[in-house]
């Protein structure tokens, strides 16, 4: 017999804090970069002290400002790829606990796969060519490792979308259970009065045939 499946609120909870994550890491890292010419325009001291236009890219991104944004960004993505670890696994449980069905699980399953790729193998390779380009002037010719960490970090950037898709979607399939459960309940319980008042229809009529066998007895007697 399948039991129906339990409440959906634990996983959506998890799978909502990991879009919401991702969104916001990703904000972070946008903005710690495009952050500068910004934080120039509102700071004259900050512009002032930089020591360097801000409009020439190659002198931007071999100065003090940038590399450090770029060690923030390194630091955030290291942490948050473990936070997205334990999420996976809550929620592969969770997934699992509450019976919410095998499609949500599968995409679950390749979100926390993805995870684990990026957090062993694809950011530390990044974190390490990135320091490795720190301060490196990109003119008059890009330093050699320059194509490898941009086809690296293109890939990584792949690889995180896909694994937003797929939160989302498993997030898009448990409120959808969600919603079925409560019509799927009434029509259960609609059944189930249906029923029950068969059985006191039934009832009444045979204890009415009951009650009209002895008259016809008598009757025929007489």
């Amino acid at each position: 017999m399948n039991r129906p499946p339990g409440n959906g609120t634990p996983l959506a909870f998890l799978l909502g804090l990991w879009i919401g994550g991702s969104l916001f890491m990703w904000g972070v890292a946008v903005y710690n970069f495009s952050g500068i010419s910004h934080s120039f325009e509102v700071n004259k001291k900050l512009a002032e002290k930089a020591g360097f236009d801000p409009e020439d890219d190659n002198a931007k991104k071999t100065s003090l400002i940038w590399v450090h944004s770029s060690e923030l960004n390194r630091q955030f993505f290291i942490s948050w790829g473990h936070a997205q670890l334990l999420l996976g696994f809550l929620s592969v449980l969770a997934v699992m606990i509450f019976r919410q069905g095998l499609s949500p699980l599968t995409l679950i399953v390749i979100a926390l796969l993805i995870s684990v790729h990026s957090s062993f193998s694809l950011t530390p390779e990044i974190t390490q060519l990135g320091r490795e380009l720190d301060f490196v002037s990109r003119e008059p010719e890009p330093p050699a490792k320059l194509g490898e960490f941009n086809k690296k970090h293109s890939l990584s950037l792949l690889l995180d979308a896909i694994r937003v898709g797929c939160v989302l979607l498993a997030g898009i399939l448990v409120m959808f259970k969600a919603r079925q459960r409560p019509q799927e309940s009434y029509l259960s319980a609609g059944q189930q009065e249906g029923t029950i008042s068969s059985s006191v229809e039934d009832s009444v009529a045979t204890r009415e045939r009951a009650e009209e066998s002895p008259d016809s007895a008598e009757q025929g007697g007489g």
